[in-house]
């Protein structure tokens, strides 16, 4: 069994990966797509990322899915697809690593807006889309 990571980082440091949005942009990724979407309609280019990374020695790597919560994914009329982009973006990275150990970190984001008064969201709907993120990335 995988040592936990805290227990590992108690250990020794460990290497983590890079920047996904500047990769995902030298793959191809125009500024008006969503890259968490790429998860699902280009993952060959998401895995060859997160290869490098690992094949550099990262030995943690970030989940493509900094904007994946359905706030965010609403932009680019992905809602509804907040929970497969999230797994998708979890089982690419843990393929990144082949038969190497290392971890997977679930990466979130901010939602890009303030609250209440400032905005269309309340606390509750955005700790709602904070937590199904939370929750596809750990299921």
């Amino acid at each position: 069994m995988k040592k936990k990571l805290l227990d590992t980082i108690k250990e020794k440091p460990l290497l983590a990966d890079g920047a996904m949005g500047t990769q995902l942009m030298l793959a191809g990724l125009t500024p008006s797509c969503c890259g968490e979407e790429w998860n699902l309609i280009h993952p060959e280019k998401v895995l060859a990322i997160q290869k490098r990374y690992a094949d550099a020695g990262s030995d943690c790597l970030l989940t493509n899915t900094f904007g994946a919560n359905r706030i965010m994914l609403n932009r680019y009329d992905n809602a509804d697809k907040a929970v497969e982009i999230n797994q998708s973006g979890v089982e690419i990275a843990r393929h990144a690593f082949g038969s190497r150990e290392g971890y997977v970190i679930g990466d979130i984001c901010s939602y890009g807006a303030l609250t209440e008064a400032h905005s269309d969201f309340t606390p509750s709907q955005v700790r709602e889309a904070f937590n199904e993120q939370a929750k596809a990335l750990i299921d």
